[in-house]
């Protein structure tokens, strides 16, 4: 049997915070645990006393949101961070460490600079890399030279990572706990208090978003889509996630069976999946992957999704939905009115996203990414102090 690893998985992005990163980083760990691995996961700010996960976890730094990406991400700084990572990153103490976002600046990259033993990287991101973000990763290059071996999510997240740092790059993708999203949910979500959790109508069907209220998950779209088909079919939506547009967006959706939920505990997710009929992911781009696909897939609702890369890569082959225009909210309109009418296609599609999701079941990546990590540690011989390759020292 090979032996146990102790892995250090570093991060900007982590519960409690919510979002795709975060999501795969507790993910990632409880997988690799049940592999028989040590996992400590570092991330920023302070962790909540009575959170329940498998992992040690230590938090450096500070935790700021700001805009990246179209969106809000994560950025970990603080005044000593290389310090105390180097403290904590020692080969003593770990074997391997595993760096989320490496491109970013803060943590990973301070993370990447500091550890003393070999690191993998994973690379989230899509889209065309800004020209700051260009700027900083040339500046860094020296340090990303250290990184033993570079994972992409998908396609999408390979072609930004690649306009980056030109080299070879393994494709993972992001993974799901099918067994959480299967059920029926712990909790039954609760709707506003003036109203019942029933159905309007036995005809009406429950529409599912979830994501930040931001411009580029396309809530906007949905909502003008829920105009026009509502007219030809009943329908309600429950938008699942919070942001500073939730005004906006309240006001853009009067007149409309629209229900905002805000941001929902992890633990609660699965139970919004088990009430709805169809979910909708409305991006209007910027998607690497699309891990709310996943969560809808495993919960055995067909989809509604933007043919945007990241997307197609994941809900074409499976056969669990149907793809729309980026932004075009008569065709996502169609879609729903189509899927509304055609219970047999829905059961269909249904069956099929529980068959694809397996194939992205946590263990699936964890199994994945401990073959990475051995790689990884098999080339340590063929690196220098720090685990700079030898391209660097020949450069």
């Amino acid at each position: 049997m090979s032996r146990s690893l102790r892995i250090a998985i570093v991060s900007a992005s982590a519960r409690p915070l919510l979002g795709g990163i975060a999501e795969q980083v507790h993910l990632q760990a409880g997988a690799l645990i049940r592999r028989g691995h040590e996992v400590t996961v570092v991330t920023g700010g302070e962790a909540l006393p009575a959170a329940r996960r498998e992992y040690e976890e230590i938090r450096i730094g500070r935790t700021f949101l700001a805009p990246a990406h179209g969106s809000r991400a994560a950025f970990v700084w603080g005044r000593n961070l290389e310090r105390d990572l180097r403290a904590l990153l020692t080969s003593d103490r770990f074997d391997l460490t595993h760096v989320h976002s490496p491109h970013e600046p803060g943590l990973p990259t301070a993370a990447v600079a500091s550890a003393q033993m070999p690191v993998v990287a994973t690379f989230h991101t899509a889209g065309r890399p800004h020209p700051l973000l260009r700027a900083w990763v040339a500046r860094q290059r020296m340090v990303y030279a250290r990184i033993s071996r570079r994972i992409a999510v998908s396609l999408a997240a390979r072609e930004f990572a690649h306009a980056l740092l030109p080299g070879e790059y393994e494709l993972t993708p992001n993974g799901v706990d099918t067994a959480r999203f299967a059920g029926p949910g712990d909790l039954d979500p609760p709707l506003e208090p003036t109203r019942r959790s029933a159905r309007p109508s036995p005809e009406c069907l429950d529409l599912l978003l979830v994501g930040c209220l931001e411009p580029r998950k396309g809530h906007d779209v949905a909502l003008r889509a829920l105009r026009l088909a509502s007219a030809r079919s009943p329908l309600r939506l429950f938008c699942v996630g919070d942001g500073r547009r939730r005004d906006a967006l309240r006001r853009s959706a009067r007149g409309l069976d629209v229900f905002f939920a805000g941001a929902v505990a992890a633990e609660e997710l699965p139970a919004w999946y088990a009430r709805s009929d169809l979910a909708l992911a409305p991006a209007t781009g910027g998607e690497s992957f699309g891990v709310v696909l996943l969560e809808a897939m495993a919960a055995g609702l067909p989809l509604i999704a933007s043919d945007l890369p990241g997307y197609r890569e994941v809900l074409a082959p499976s056969g669990a939905g149907l793809l729309t225009p980026p932004g075009d909210a008569a065709a996502l309109a169609d879609a729903i009115v189509r899927l509304a009418g055609d219970a047999a296609l829905r059961g269909e599609m249904s069956l099929r996203g529980r068959a694809a999701a397996m194939q992205f079941d946590g263990e699936v990546v964890g199994e994945r990414l401990e073959a990475t990590y051995r790689r990884a540690l098999g080339r340590q011989g063929e690196l220098g102090p720090g685990g700079v390759g030898l391209e660097r020292r020949r450069a």
